[in-house]
């Protein structure tokens, strides 16, 4: 159970949770007795959130709502583009399992988008490559070396350069 920050000013008990696939994290309000209300059911895509900030000053609701400093340590918001999900955990501990697993996931999907990313890149750079070699140039692999980025006959232009500044050398050492 932890306490949801809203923008009517006011905090109010609720169970929070995720769902089976790890894809959303759920709220709706308790029971006196303590039951969860499912009726009123909501809930936010953790693939739309963009940050987990900490602290009682961390986003506008709870500077709205003037959640104490004392409960920095227990405070912590989901934010994305459409909305923050602001909450107050009972102690510390939960507040630090919430907030690490929040942004372990989130590194997970930076990763798995930047690495999709790069991948992308690459399989451009080979299409590019194919259009040149197939399109631009038919005898490319006679004039070209793909693997040093270089024409065949650099390699002995390099040579031929090197002996003339050896000879060069010599005649100004005599």
């Amino acid at each position: 159970m932890l306490l949801k920050y809203g923008r009517d000013g006011k905090s109010k008990a609720r169970t929070v949770f995720l769902d089976k696939e790890c894809s959303r994290v759920h709220w709706c309000r308790v029971e006196k007795s303590g039951k969860k209300v499912a009726t009123n059911l909501q809930s936010i895509q953790l693939r739309r959130v963009a940050e987990v900030a900490l602290g009682s000053e961390s986003t506008e609701i709870m500077r709205k709502n003037k959640v104490h400093p004392e409960f920095d340590s227990l405070c912590f918001s989901l934010v994305s583009q459409e909305r923050t999900l602001d909450l107050k955990a009972q102690d510390s501990q939960t507040r630090r399992e919430w907030v690490v697993f929040l942004r372990t996931f989130l590194r997970q999907r930076y990763t798995y988008l930047y690495n999709r990313s790069r991948a992308g890149q690459e399989k451009e750079q080979l299409k590019a490559q194919a259009v040149w070699k197939t399109g631009i140039f038919t005898n490319l692999d006679q004039y070209w070396d793909i693997t040093k980025m270089a024409p065949h006959c650099y390699d002995r232009f390099r040579e031929k350069q090197d002996k003339r500044l050896l000879k060069r050398e010599r005649i100004l050492n005599r």
